[in-house]
């Protein structure tokens, strides 16, 4: 998206230079703060 001219100005406009590939690794902090919470993620129904 940020080699496209019109794609890196709507990225501009939000500040952000370009997006990154993620792992689930990344996202462990939330897991652990979701856990102890006692929120099964699993079947968890969003609203």
């Amino acid at each position: 998206m940020n080699k496209d001219p019109e794609s890196k100005e709507v990225l501009r406009n939000l500040g952000v230079a370009k997006f990154r590939g993620v792992s689930k690794d990344d996202f462990l902090p939330v897991f652990e703060i979701v856990k102890k919470a006692g929120i099964d993620i699993t079947s968890y129904r969003y609203k």
